[in-house]
C-alpha cells in the first residue's frame, strides 16, 4: 500500500502538476509578399531549413511558400493596390443589386454570357439556392360558408352552456 502511494507522490513530484505545461498558443503573423519571395530565393539557393532558422519562419510555411512561388510572383506583378490589400473591397457588407448591377452588366455584354434554363437550375443547385413556391392554390370558399360559420358558432355555445 505504501509502495503505490509513494509511488504516485513520487511522480507528482519530478514530473511536476499538468499547470506548468500549460503553453499559450502561437499567434501567426502576417508576412509580406516581398519577405516571403526573400524566404523562398534563400530556401532554392540554400535549404528550406537554413531558410527556417534565418528567417524565423515554420518550415511549414517555407513549404508552403515554395509552393505557391508562381502566384507569388504574380501579386507582386499586379497592380500596387493589391498587394497591400488584406481584406476584399465592402468590408463583409451584402452586396446590393445596383452594385451588382453595375459591375455585372458590362461583364455580360463584354463576354456574351447567356443564360440558360438549364444552366440556372444547375446554378442554382451547386449555391444552394431555393426557389419558393407556393404549397397550395388559393380555393374558392363554398356557396354557403356564411351560414356554416354561423351553425358553428351556434353549435360551440351550445356545448359551452351544457358543460357550464
Amino acid at each position: 500500500m505504501r509502495t503505490r502511494a509513494f509511488r504516485f507522490i513520487f511522480s507528482v513530484v519530478e514530473f511536476g502538476s499538468d499547470e506548468e505545461e500549460v503553453k499559450p498558443p502561437q499567434k501567426l503573423e502576417a508576412y509580406s509578399i516581398e519577405f516571403k519571395l526573400k524566404v523562398v530565393k534563400h530556401a532554392k539557393e540554400i535549404s528550406k531549413h537554413s531558410a527556417n532558422i534565418k528567417y524565423g519562419v515554420s518550415r511549414s510555411c517555407v513549404q508552403d511558400w515554395v509552393t505557391l512561388e508562381s502566384k507569388l510572383h504574380q501579386i507582386q506583378n499586379s497592380s500596387p493596390v493589391i498587394k497591400f490589400k488584406k481584406k476584399p473591397q465592402g468590408g463583409g457588407r451584402p452586396l446590393m443589386f445596383k452594385d451588382f448591377d453595375r459591375h455585372a452588366k458590362p461583364k455580360k455584354d463584354e463576354v456574351g454570357f447567356k443564360a440558360s434554363r438549364g444552366w440556372l437550375e444547375r446554378f442554382l443547385v451547386h449555391h444552394n439556392f431555393r426557389i419558393r413556391a407556393p404549397t397550395t392554390v388559393c380555393q374558392k370558399p363554398p356557396s354557403n360558408y356564411v351560414q356554416q360559420i354561423v351553425d358553428f358558432l351556434l353549435y360551440i355555445t351550445d356545448i359551452q352552456r351544457k358543460h357550464k
